[in-house]
């Protein structure tokens, strides 16, 4: 079954992005990713896609250093075909043979009011042609009511109304989410303490919901953005336990060991010719991934989940050993990077 990622990266052309995305990709095995505020455009942006090693692409270009909407996927595997591109939105049907087609639009709600509201409209001209199942997701920059948002200025009831109203005149429905309550999250600023808000979010209509009643939207762990990424599940039951065999993978991070320069030398001069060489090479340096540095894969992951755990708590409230917690995490995962 299906899985989709959707993350407002915060811009994607930083040293760290790339890595980042093919790690969420190995933990959650998604198909599709919807990347919003890319902040980047013409061949910077086609060197970083060729990079995350998706065969298809579409992408809105950001305006200078503002905004930008890229959705990648495997042909091979999803059966996409692009509808609509706008600077707020990119807007796609899936057709998988067995089932009726669904629409899907990724979203990025610019938070200038005057393109906002022209998102906005714009979306809500989109809803009144549609009448097969539709989910819309993204990032909105608005809250639904009081209870999305912590820190900060009071909120604005008529902006949260308005937005209300917006969603039901689309005929949508939230889908909720599992995970961290809150999607964004600002640094303290000057002493005024942070503030977090439900930015991210996904809609659908209700013959999306009827045909898709075990889908579920988790609340990843934030890394290197202020923005929680997505990740839409449609998978209802778990995999049959095989285990995947990888391809060898050479891991950056294994050169920062202070033995890696000594095990490249022994390795190196252990076979009688090039192929063997390279075979008992391979060999050693997985068996130094797992004994040295315990699987970078599963160190990862680990941290991720511990990152994950920290967050939702936070949302609760300050607490001053949880925040020192998530730095340790996040300094840990960028070495481990």
């Amino acid at each position: 079954m299906m899985k989709i990622m959707i993350w407002n990266c915060r811009g994607a052309s930083s040293n760290h992005f790339c890595s980042l995305v093919l790690n969420y990709k190995r933990i959650h095995n998604f198909n599709v990713l919807a990347v919003v505020e890319t902040r980047v455009s013409g061949l910077i942006a086609d060197r970083v896609i060729g990079k995350l090693k998706f065969e298809n692409s579409v992408r809105v270009e950001a305006v200078g250093r503002s905004g930008g909407i890229w959705l990648l996927w495997n042909g091979s595997k999803v059966d996409l075909k692009v509808l609509k591109t706008a600077r707020h939105l990119i807007h796609v049907v899936f057709d998988e043979g067995g089932s009726c087609p669904w629409l899907c639009s990724f979203v990025y709600a610019n938070p200038n009011d005057q393109l906002k509201r022209a998102c906005f409209e714009d979306i809500k001209d989109l809803a009144s042609t549609i009448s097969l199942p539709w989910m819309i997701v993204g990032d909105f920059n608005e809250i639904m009511g009081a209870p999305e948002k912590r820190g900060g200025a009071p909120i604005d009831m008529r902006r949260c109304l308005r937005f209300n109203k917006w969603v039901q005149e689309c005929g949508l429905n939230y889908l909720g989410s599992l995970g961290p309550k809150f999607t964004w999250r600002v640094a303290e600023n000057r002493g005024y303490g942070r503030v977090f808000e439900r930015l991210d979010r996904g809609f659908s209509n209700q013959s999306f919901r009827i045909q898709f009643p075990e889908l579920s939207i988790r609340v990843l762990p934030r890394v290197k953005s202020d923005h929680h990424p997505l990740l839409a599940d449609f998978m209802t039951k778990c995999d049959n336990g095989q285990k995947l065999v990888r391809p060898f993978r050479f891991e950056v991070a294994w050169t920062t060991h202070d033995s890696f320069a000594d095990l490249l030398k022994t390795g190196w001069r252990s076979g009688s010719n090039f192929i063997t060489t390279l075979d008992n090479l391979t060999l050693k340096l997985k068996d130094c991934n797992w004994e040295v540095f315990g699987s970078i894969f599963q160190r990862k992951k680990i941290v991720l989940a511990r990152l994950g755990g920290v967050q939702k708590h936070l949302n609760g409230g300050h607490n001053s050993f949880l925040i020192n917690l998530e730095k340790t995490l996040l300094k840990e995962y960028n070495q481990i990077l």
